[in-house]
């Protein structure tokens, strides 16, 4: 099968009484770049197709109201529809005889549930591209041929439902014990979901389509929102009442979107009771109801306060790594800066003679020294090397510090410094 048919893009009916099939097959075809329809029965699908005129009609035999076989017989009698591609996918008429019949109706493929994906993508495709079957034959089964094998379909799948019904209605006479199990059974597994939603760390909660109505909310609110239950059972906003006010408008406005988009998974911070701020990740899943729309909601609130604590330290480590790195390239830059410095001091002193000349030199050598010393600090850290540890006598440093200030203060400053001689080395 290639990556690119040309019959891509084309426009499928779908026909079939069971949701759970439209959904399957609808989701299938558009991941394979179909666009596609749905009916629930043969006339539907005959008004559908003839609003629209599909390039391709795939469906079940067995339906309420107008079943495959006449569905597949009326778009063969039609004149716009007759040309259409007609596709049988069937578990209920799977005998050779049906099949017969299907093909004898026009149908252009017939095929038997379930199928591997890939293999009714691939004949779908070769239905496509080819001719439509069209038959020589007159509407509404008036070939007796014809008319005797879709009464001998319907009356062997009648005489099958019928003693389904007869088994059923003498399993369910023996049964009754059972469905009582299953009723005792359902309510033991109500109560396990309420000790689960009720124990849960998360908080979980069932509001209505429009979010006017709080149907449920577990425990866990109390303790994450630092109020009662009740008070969102009552009011099913309160809880917007703790939002922090730089997260509340863009909050407000997802969750009056939510109906609209039916998605809602976001991050916000609330203002706790005790007047703490937590971060919470709230979550919210549509569910639809028996007739297909949207009938509510059920959520999760979850406190991430601690994630956010160690993403925010996670964020600070690396930015002091990026200064580290920083500081190692500016350091490595004033490493070469006091290189020459020194070097030029030990030549000048060779070539200096006066008292007062040599000591600006060894005050300019010692603080070019301390500064390469402070530069291999910074390298370091940068580097994430621990300094050594020695003893260190603090009257040296202050009579070197004393030294320099007096080199680089105004004269008409005067330093004085005064210490005892035990002073403890650090």
């Amino acid at each position: 099968m290639s990556d690119s048919p040309p019959d891509r893009g084309k426009h499928i009916l779908i026909v079939d009484d069971k949701e759970e099939n439209l959904y399957y097959l609808e989701t299938l075809f558009n991941a394979h770049g179909y666009e596609s329809e749905t009916a629930r029965h043969g006339a539907e699908a005959l008004v559908r197709a003839r609003r629209a005129r599909p390039d391709l009609i795939i469906s079940d035999l067995l339906m309420p109201v107008m079943d495959g076989y006449t569905l597949l017989q009326q778009c063969k009698a039609h004149e716009l529809l007759k040309s259409i591609p007609f596709v049988v996918y069937t578990a209920t008429y799977t005998e050779p005889e049906d099949e017969r019949l299907a093909i004898n109706l026009g149908a252009d493929a017939f095929i038997l549930k379930p199928c591997e994906p890939e293999d009714l993508i691939k004949r779908i495709e070769q239905t496509c591209g080819q001719p439509a079957s069209v038959p020589a034959v007159m509407p509404v089964f008036e070939e007796p041929h014809l008319l005797k094998a879709y009464s001998q379909s319907l009356i062997r799948k009648l005489e099958e439902k019928s003693l389904e019904l007869e088994k059923a209605n003498q399993a369910l006479k023996n049964d009754i014990k059972i469905r009582k199990e299953i009723e005792a059974s359902l309510r033991e597994s109500e109560q396990r979901f309420r000790q689960l939603a009720e124990n849960i760390a998360e908080v979980f909660y069932i509001t209505s389509a429009d979010n006017s109505d709080m149907h449920y909310v577990s425990p866990a609110y109390e303790r994450i929102w630092g109020v009662p239950c009740a008070t969102l059972l009552a009011d099913p906003s309160n809880w917007k009442a703790a939002l922090h006010p730089g997260d509340a408008k863009r909050v407000q406005k997802e969750v009056a979107e939510r109906a609209n988009t039916c998605a809602y998974d976001t991050e916000y911070r609330i203002l706790h009771a005790d007047g703490s701020t937590r971060w919470i990740h709230d979550r919210a899943f549509p569910v639809d109801g028996e007739d297909g729309q949207l009938s509510h909601f059920v959520g999760t609130a979850t406190d991430i306060t601690e994630r956010k604590i160690l993403e925010q330290q996670s964020l600070r480590s690396q930015r002091m790594e990026s200064i580290g790195t920083l500081a190692g390239g500016i350091a490595h830059d004033l490493n070469n800066v006091f290189a020459p410095i020194l070097l030029s001091i030990d030549v000048l002193k060779e070539k200096v003679s006066d008292r007062q000349g040599l000591a600006m030199l060894e005050t300019t050598e010692s603080s070019a020294r301390r500064g390469a010393d402070l530069v291999k600090q910074v390298l370091g850290f940068a580097r994430g090397i621990e300094g050594q540890r020695i003893p260190v006598n603090p009257v040296h440093i202050i009579k070197d510090l004393l030294k320099m200030m007096q080199e680089t203060f105004p004269k008409t400053i005067e330093t004085r410094f005064r210490s005892t001689h035990d002073l403890c080395t650090i």
